[in-house]
C-alpha cells in the first residue's frame, strides 16, 4: 500500500498539485477544505481507483476510467499514467530548448 500511494505523492509532484489533498480553513469554521487537482487513492469494495479532487467540496472525477482494480493493477495504471506525464514535460523541455536555440541563431 506504501508504494501505491507513494506513486501517488510522485504523480501529484510531477503534475505541480499538492501533496495534501485537503487543508484547514484559516478560520477554523467549517473544518477543512479539498485542495482542487490533487490526485488521491479512492478505495471501495475491496478495489482501488485514482481519483482527482474536482470541488473544494471533494467531488472527485476518475481520470483512468470507473472500474476499480487491485493494488497491483491500480498501481500500474497510475504508473503508465505517470510515465505519459515525464514523456510529455520532457518532450517540452526538449522543445523548449530547441526553440530557445532557434531564436538565438535567428537574431544572430
Amino acid at each position: 500500500m506504501k508504494q501505491l500511494r507513494d506513486l501517488v505523492d510522485r504523480l501529484n509532484l510531477v503534475t505541480g498539485e499538492n501533496l495534501k489533498p485537503y487543508y484547514r480553513t484559516e478560520s477554523g469554521v467549517g473544518g477543512f477544505k479539498s485542495n482542487i487537482g490533487t490526485y488521491v487513492l479512492d478505495g471501495a469494495y475491496g478495489g482501488w481507483q485514482l481519483a482527482r479532487i474536482h470541488n473544494e467540496g471533494g467531488a472527485q472525477s476518475l481520470p483512468l476510467g470507473q472500474s476499480r482494480g487491485t493494488k497491483r493493477e491500480t498501481y500500474d495504471r497510475i504508473k503508465a499514467f505517470l510515465l505519459g506525464f515525464e514523456a510529455a514535460k520532457k518532450k517540452q523541455s526538449i522543445a523548449d530548448v530547441y526553440d530557445r536555440i532557434h531564436t538565438e541563431e535567428r537574431n544572430k
